[in-house]
């Protein structure tokens, strides 16, 4: 009966423990568009409410940068006059773009929500490191870490704004966790739901009542609990699989397409930077692009 035990406790905390409130997903490989730590994020997106959490992450993630962007271009307008800013601001276009596009995700169509989650992902890691790169060779290594510090906490504001709100899913995420965990058990606890809906119980304490619960249940009710939660183990891996094998398929020929479309979106000066990020990468695009001469969508105005 204590191996039953421990082995429900270990599947319980599996998906508790899934989210950090304050975590921020991590950009991955450019050469491996789903890694490790990656595949590790999709698991809790099987559920509509780990879904949105992930793509309210990435958004934050990508928000920070746009509004670390703008700060650095006006710093460079100010300090650095002669310095041509042109690439940098097509880049920050793109990154406008992208937020866009994660906003706009449906966590609800879970499987779409992970392809979705990886491929922006990957644009972001790619964008932000260009930006970055760009970045160190117009200021010093001194000089950048004053204005990050700077910028950090000019922007403190509109990331608390989104830590509150992620914070909020969260909570609403690990509440359903725990929830389905207790109705597989057969058991309810309405003390230790509403804490983990308020952010008051941790781990160790949710770990702690469950294995109070389990003391109390019968040899027959531990056996039956087990099942059932390996039972929703079980299936959560082969959703989870399935997801990540659709995310992989393609990958290469999606990128192809959502740089087209934002190609085809841009400025005519941001396009051109745009193209000579594509050649880079040995995409070529699609001949006779209308070239409006106007941001149609994402672009920062400058």
């Amino acid at each position: 009966m204590k191996v039953i035990a421990i082995a429900m406790l270990a599947l319980l905390m599996i998906s508790v423990s899934a989210y950090a409130e304050d975590a921020v997903p991590t950009l991955i490989s450019a050469d491996e568009p789903v890694d490790e730590t990656t595949a590790m994020q999709l698991k809790v997106m099987s559920t509509s409410t780990g879904a949105e959490v992930r793509l309210l992450q990435l958004e934050k993630s990508i928000d920070r940068n746009i509004l670390f962007g703008e700060k650095v271009l006006d710093y460079l307008a100010e300090n650095y006059p002669d310095y041509d800013t042109a690439e940098l601001e097509s880049l920050l276009s793109e990154l406008e773009m992208l937020k866009e596009d994660v906003a706009a995700q449906d966590p609800s169509a879970t499987e779409d929500a992970v392809q979705a989650f990886v491929d922006l992902k990957n644009d972001a890691r790619d964008i932000s490191n260009e930006f970055r790169t760009l970045v160190h060779e117009a200021v010093d290594a001194d000089e950048l870490a004053t204005l990050r510090s700077n910028i950090g906490n000019e922007i403190s504001e509109q990331m608390n704004q989104w830590k509150n709100q992620i914070r909020e899913r969260i909570r609403t995420h690990n509440e359903d966790v725990v929830q389905k965990k207790l109705q597989s058990m057969n058991r309810t606890n309405h003390e230790l739901v509403d804490k983990v809906k308020n952010g008051m119980a941790n781990a160790t304490e949710i770990k702690s009542q469950i294995r109070q619960m389990l003391q109390q249940m019968t040899p027959g009710e531990k056996s039956t609990a087990v099942m059932a939660m390996k039972r929703e183990m079980t299936s959560l891996a082969v959703r989870t699989q399935s997801a990540l094998q659709s995310a992989e398929a393609g990958f290469q020929q999606r990128l192809e397409t959502r740089l087209q479309e934002r190609l085809e979106n841009m400025s005519e000066a941001d396009s051109t930077m745009l193209q000579e990020r594509m050649d880079t990468l040995g995409i070529q695009p699609k001949a006779g692009i209308p070239v409006t001469g106007q941001t149609v969508r994402g672009g920062n105005g400058r």
